[in-house]
């Protein structure tokens, strides 16, 4: 049974990845924002958030902290403030290590 919920996990997460990276995300911390708001409120919740913050498929972003920022906003989640601000917190600008750079072709889920 728990190899079965581990399994869901890491497939939820390699479709997160996917995702911001289908939208121009190029971060974890972008990954992590993607997963959180399609935990919330679906893929298609996901999808309408990212378009009313200007983000599309196939697009890219150039200021990726702006559009997180905006993405937040659009998703309109009880407490998504906090919940963004604890995500921005776990992956520090400063620190390359938590701010890493998805790879678009061997970012996956261990």
């Amino acid at each position: 049974f728990q190899q079965v919920q581990i399994d869901k996990a890491r497939d939820f997460a390699q479709k997160s990845i996917d995702t911001a990276q289908k939208f121009g995300l190029k971060t974890e911390q972008g990954a992590a924002l993607v997963a959180d708001i399609t935990n919330q409120l679906g893929q298609g919740g996901f999808n309408r958030a990212a378009h009313r913050a200007g983000l599309h498929q196939g697009g890219d972003v150039s200021n990726e902290q702006a559009s997180l920022q905006r993405l937040e906003h659009t998703s309109h989640r009880p407490n998504s403030h906090d919940r963004f601000n604890n995500i921005a917190g776990t992956f520090n600008l400063t620190d390359p290590i938590k701010r890493r750079i998805l790879d678009d072709h061997s970012t996956h889920v261990a």
